[in-house]
């Protein structure tokens, strides 16, 4: 659980939109893992500075998008089955079957983009073809520390690549994504003054290479992204028999 809280990844706006933010549960209460000031400038100095970020517990349920976006992600511990809310009862899982389940909800805008209008369009769906929409996974890169080497000048370097690996240890790939959004703003609220000043100086800004696209610095983790290839085309396997079992009813 730990493991897909860390590296769950989305291309979609969890930033902007508040109720679609990463969040977990108390009480029926949402509590948002990256918290919000009512000054959006000490918002994003939050974002960006904040060294006492805190995961979701392992045992909540972490989701990501609201419920009317158009893809809603959820990550839970299953510990039970069979439950009956209305009679409150459920089957406790042993050890060897608790498992983590991804649970994903498309609103009718997602579903007619990928081509289903009625129940019926789910027997040629390819369920595969879901996993980059909604079930991706990725790692971070980062720079080796020891190969930085002690000079002053990497000084800086330095303490924001270990800001960057305590914000992925806590947060996973997320909390950099909240981390990057903020350190894109910044940059491009200071960009001109600092443009200025470096004209009058006679000096050049040298270019910002690590990535700054929706994917920014991050890989596909190809190990977790091929388990959850392998549960798609199970999904898909299982949909077919039951569709030609209805068949020959």
């Amino acid at each position: 659980m730990a493991v897909m809280q860390r590296t769950i990844f989305t291309s979609r706006d969890i930033i902007g939109p508040e109720r679609s933010r990463p969040r977990y549960h108390v009480s029926g209460k949402p509590v948002f893992l990256f918290p919000k000031s009512r000054s959006e400038n000490k918002t994003l100095d939050i974002w960006l500075h904040s060294t006492s970020d805190r995961p979701a517990p392992l045992d909540s349920t972490l989701s990501l998008g609201a419920v009317h976006d158009p893809v809603m992600v959820k990550l839970m511990d299953k510990v039970i089955d069979r439950q009956n809310r209305t009679a409150g009862t459920y089957d406790q899982l042993g050890d060897n079957d608790k498992r983590v389940r991804i649970e994903v909800t498309l609103n009718n805008q997602e579903l007619l983009a990928l081509g289903i209008k009625e129940v019926a369009d789910l027997r040629r769906y390819t369920y595969v073809s879901l996993q980059g929409r909604c079930f991706q996974f990725k790692l971070p890169t980062f720079i080796e520390l020891k190969c930085m080497g002690a000079a002053s000048s990497t000084a800086v370097k330095r303490e924001l690549e270990e800001r960057r690996l305590k914000r992925f240890l806590s947060t996973g790939v997320v909390g950099l994504l909240f981390r990057q959004h903020s350190e894109r703003v910044n940059r491009s609220i200071h960009l001109p003054e600092l443009k200025r000043q470096f004209r009058m100086d006679g000096r050049k800004m040298t270019r910002n290479r690590r990535g700054g696209g929706a994917n920014g610095t991050f890989v596909a983790y190809e190990r977790l992204n091929r388990v959850v290839s392998d549960a798609l085309w199970g999904l898909a396997k299982r949909e077919r028999t039951a569709w030609k079992e209805q068949e020959t009813r």
